[in-house]
């Protein structure tokens, strides 16, 4: 697909209506014997309002490296960057009112999030507080979106989520209690994008077939100084559910847009255009074993030496249920930065920032590489009493190995690599509330 333009057309209709009964409510009064009491009017109920939840998660752990990097980076992580050293995750605190996922008519529903911690470093909405604090443990906005099931067009309706929401693409996500491993993939951190600001549905042809369509200012944008390109872009795919007697599921998206700040695509920040591809096939072998495959495709039309730069791997998960409470997990990945465009590690605790709006940081890649990781990990969720909600511990081991000729692993402080290989091992615990 190679677009060059884009317009968009949103519309959000909204109805409401409301009974008022206070001229019925006084007739019957006035028939009633002298003594009675007149029923109470009935008080208005305000559905948005009704099952409001309220969670805190919290998350910490370390990733160790065999190596012991000079500059201390395991290199292809984002959030467990750090080599041996321990790390405050996560502080995520949510509240929501879930839309029915069984609603016919019209249902409606919000969630706010915020998150303080060492991850929220690569995931700011720019241009909302993103750099007030520059420590390694940063605070922002997740999500803040309002949802509503509207019951148009196909009996199945559509699903609407409008504001500022993570994305929806890819098998991991940052939530760590529905992602399978403490560390990420390479098509996690490079692959797809991270949160948006605008609007996406989900349209329930039937049974089967959902639409997606969306648009919004771009990967981590918001409006105005918040977008360096002042650009839209938006999302186009489609789900199918239930396949091969209800086992297989798959969600492919696309998002595209431009994505470059003027100040390192100045002639072409406007027009230069990046695809995140993203196909997601999962597959349930019986009610123990679970098999996932991945596919990613990511390209640019800028590329400094001309021609645009890509991206593209494959992940394979799999994931045996042991016994209720523990689950092995298996993940094997290829994934092939073609111009070394796109895997980048970021020393500085404002670097990932930096990069998105243009800005001067201490990045750094290893140039075109083919990157290979084998992750093996357990998920130990134990029963837990109130008001405990959730306990997880997730150990793993990882090994990576570049397929091509370079060595970009077991950096020194100058940030060169020294090795093809690289051996993580690590942990984390989660605690929800």
């Amino acid at each position: 697909m190679n677009i060059r333009r884009q317009s968009k057309t949103i519309f959000l209709s909204c109805s409401a209506a409301l009974a008022i009964a206070a001229a019925i409510q006084g007739a019957y009064a006035a028939d009633l014997p002298s003594n009675a009491v007149a029923p109470a009017a009935p008080v208005p109920s305000f559905a948005l309002f009704d099952g409001v939840e309220y969670h805190a998660q919290f998350e910490g752990g370390i990733m160790g490296n065999s190596a012991n990097p000079g500059d201390s980076e395991n290199i292809g992580h984002l959030y467990t960057d750090r080599a041996n050293e321990p790390q405050i995750n996560q502080a995520l605190l949510t509240i929501t009112k879930a839309v029915d996922p069984k609603a016919t008519g019209y249902a409606f529903g919000f969630t706010g999030q915020a998150l303080f911690g060492s991850d929220e470093r690569f995931n700011h909405f720019i241009g909302f507080a993103d750099s007030n604090i520059t420590g390694r443990e940063q605070f922002g906005v997740v999500q803040a979106f309002l949802a509503a099931h509207l019951p148009w067009m196909f009996a199945g309706g559509v699903d609407v989520k409008a504001g500022l929401f993570t994305s929806p693409q890819g098998v991991e996500t940052l939530d760590p209690s529905t992602s399978p491993f403490y560390s990420h993939s390479y098509i996690y951190n490079y692959g797809v994008t991270f949160n948006h600001t605008g609007i996406i549905t989900t349209t329930h042809v039937n049974s089967t077939l959902d639409i997606w369509l969306g648009v919004d200012t771009g990967n981590q944008t918001t409006f105005g100084a918040g977008d360096p390109n002042g650009e839209p872009a938006g999302f186009v795919g489609f789900g199918l559910n239930g396949l091969l007697d209800g086992k297989l599921t798959v969600l492919a998206l696309s998002h595209i847009g431009p994505e470059q700040s003027p100040l390192v695509d100045p002639l072409g920040y406007k027009s230069d255009l990046r695809f995140y591809n993203d196909a997601d096939f999962t597959y349930k072998i019986n009610d123990d074993w679970t098999w996932t495959t991945e596919l990613d495709y990511i390209h640019d039309d800028f590329g400094l030496a001309g021609g645009g730069a890509s991206g593209y791997g494959a992940t394979e998960y799999l994931g045996y249920a042991v016994t209720k409470t523990l689950t092995l997990n298996l993940r094997g990945e290829v994934f092939r930065d073609a111009q070394g465009a796109f895997v980048f590690n970021y020393p500085g605790n404002l670097d990932a920032v930096n990069a998105v709006k243009g800005l001067p940081n201490t990045s750094f890649n290893a140039g075109p590489t083919t990157y290979s990781e084998f992750t093996l990990g357990l998920t130990y969720k134990p029963d837990v009493p109130k008001p405990l909600a959730l306990l997880s511990i997730r150990p793993e081991v990882r090994y990576d190995r570049a397929l091509s000729g370079n060595t970009p692993y077991d950096a020194t402080a100058g940030n060169i690599g020294r090795t093809k290989d690289q051996f993580t091992f690590g942990a984390d615990v989660i605690l929800g509330f």
